[in-house]
C-alpha cells in the first residue's frame, strides 16, 4: 500500500517505486469457484474482529482477495442462506444462488448505526448483512422490476439483522426480505400514506420482517443510472449522517432506499 497524499487527482501520477516506500500487506485469497463470472468486479470494506482492524476485499481473477496488515483474520462468509422468491423469466442456477453467499463482494456487512441524542450516528449493537437476488445483475429492463406473473414486486434482497433495528427501514431481527417495484404506487399497491413521500415517484421498496404477523414497511427510492457501464448485480449498505440505507442495483444503475 503506498501513500500518494489527500488529493484523488493525484492517482493519476505516476506512484513512488513500493519497494522503497509504502507499507506490505498480507493477502488472503479462496476460490470457491473457478467460474471468473461467479466473481463480482467489486471490493468492499470488511472488519478483522479479533484485532480490531479493517481491510479490504477485492476481486483477484477467479478468486476473493482479503488484503490487510500482516496477521489479520479475514472473516467468515455466509456459506449458505435461505432461497429468494423467484422471479418469472430470470431462473437462477444452483450456482448462482450459492455464490451470493459464498463469496464476499455480492454482500455487504457492517455494523449498523444507531442516532445519538445529537442525532448523529455511532456504530451500535445490531450487525446486518444484505444479501442480493442471485439474479439481480440480469434484471436490465423497469419492467423487469413489475412482473405480471407473479405480482408487481420483485425480491431483490435480503436483509439479515441481529436485533430489531428502528431505523425508517424498521428491519427485524432475523431474515428480512427487500422488494423493489416499478410503477405508479397505486399499481406497485404502495398505501397512500407511504406514497406522501414522492407522490410522482416510479420506483417503490416494501420490507418484509420475518414474522407473518409483522405489518411491511414501504419506502420511496431514488434510482441513478449509470450510463456506458455495466453495475454488477451486487447490493451494499449506505452510511448517511441521519440513517442508514442501502444501494440496490436496479437496471444499470443503483436504487437508494430512502
Amino acid at each position: 500500500m503506498v501513500p500518494i497524499g489527500t488529493h484523488e487527482a493525484d492517482c493519476l501520477n505516476s506512484l513512488p517505486d513500493p519497494a522503497s516506500k509504502g507499507t506490505a500487506l498480507e493477502v488472503h485469497r479462496v476460490t470457491p469457484s473457478t467460474d471468473l463470472t461467479a466473481y463480482p468486479p467489486v471490493a468492499r470494506w470488511d472488519w478483522d474482529g479479533k484485532r480490531g482492524q479493517q481491510y479490504i476485499g477485492i476481486m483477484c481473477g477467479a478468486g476473493w482477495c482479503d488484503i490487510g496488515a500482516k496477521g489479520f483474520v479475514s472473516t467468515p462468509t455466509q456459506v449458505s442462506g435461505p432461497a429468494f422468491d423467484k422471479i418469472c423469466a430470470f431462473p437462477w442456477t444452483a450456482a448462482q444462488a450459492k455464490q451470493v453467499y459464498a463469496i464476499k463482494g455480492w454482500y455487504d456487512e457492517q455494523v449498523l448505526a444507531t442516532p445519538t441524542s445529537s442525532s448523529m450516528l455511532h456504530p451500535g449493537p445490531v450487525h446486518g448483512v444484505i444479501i442480493p437476488n442471485p439474479v439481480l445483475g440480469q434484471l436490465d429492463q423497469a419492467t423487469d422490476f413489475h412482473p405480471s406473473c407473479n405480482g408487481p414486486w420483485v425480491h431483490v434482497a435480503y436483509a439479515v439483522v441481529t436485533g430489531a433495528y428502528s431505523s425508517k427501514l424498521q428491519l427485524q431481527s432475523g431474515w428480512n426480505k427487500i422488494y423493489l417495484c416499478y410503477g405508479s404506487g397505486n399499481d406497485c399497491g404502495v398505501p397512500l400514506k407511504a406514497q406522501a413521500c414522492s407522490p410522482a415517484g416510479m420506483w417503490w421498496a416494501k420490507i418484509k420482517p420475518p414474522s407473518f404477523w409483522q405489518q411491511p414497511t414501504y419506502r420511496c427510492v431514488t434510482q441513478r443510472l449509470h450510463s456506458n457501464v455495466t453495475v454488477p448485480g451486487a447490493v451494499r449498505w449506505r452510511w448517511l449522517v441521519n440513517d442508514e440505507t442501502g444501494w440496490i442495483r436496479c437496471q444499470n444503475g443503483c436504487c437508494q432506499i430512502n
